[in-house]
């Protein structure tokens, strides 16, 4: 299964950009 291992790849870069934009998020609020 290549294709299922590209899936999890992708699975996982998009909780990554997930974590960066609650970062993002937590630290404007604090700006704010």
């Amino acid at each position: 299964g290549g294709d299922v291992g590209d899936d999890g790849d992708e699975m996982v870069a998009e909780m990554t950009i997930v974590r960066r934009l609650r970062r993002l998020e937590m630290v404007l609020i604090r700006v704010a």
